[in-house]
């Protein structure tokens, strides 16, 4: 038998239905994030954005079949991937079912190391995502503090 959940769905003001992206490593240790991307597991632009560290940051608007990764310290066997089966935006519900992590592993990879990062304020880009170009923009970050 297939593995579902429901999620809350936001809509904005347009009607648009969106997921938020969040996660990183709070300063208790805790780790957990959600990223979200589309069917073949590349990166969606998000429509708003908040500094929030290891909360909800990047508002990403949703259509049915696309991917959402979700990991949290408690699972055991690491991030969780999902496809979205329904979006109900009446009831304001988002229906996942649960899919095989090779379907978008470089997803599932960030999703992870979004999770394990520490307060987490930098996206985790899925598509063209480059460990050279993350090193860096944390680099210019700590240079620019001083």
């Amino acid at each position: 038998m297939e593995e579902k959940k429901l999620i809350l769905l936001s809509i904005t003001d347009k009607g648009i239905p969106c997921l938020w992206e969040k996660g990183g490593k709070d300063q208790n240790g805790y780790a957990s994030a959600v990223l979200i991307a589309d069917s073949k597991g590349y990166k969606k632009d998000g429509i708003y954005f908040k500094p929030l560290f290891c909360d909800e940051h990047a508002l990403i608007p949703v259509v049915i079949g696309d991917l959402v990764c979700d990991f949290f310290q408690d699972y055991e066997d690491g991030p969780v991937l999902w496809q979205i089966e329904d979006i109900d935006p009446q009831q304001q519900y988002v229906s996942l079912v649960k899919i095989d992590k090779t379907a978008a592993p470089y997803l599932v990879k960030m999703t992870e190391r979004k999770a394990m990062h520490y307060k987490c304020t930098i996206p985790y880009f899925v598509k063209n995502w480059d460990q050279k170009t993350q090193y860096k923009t944390a680099k210019l970050k700590r240079e620019r503090r001083g």
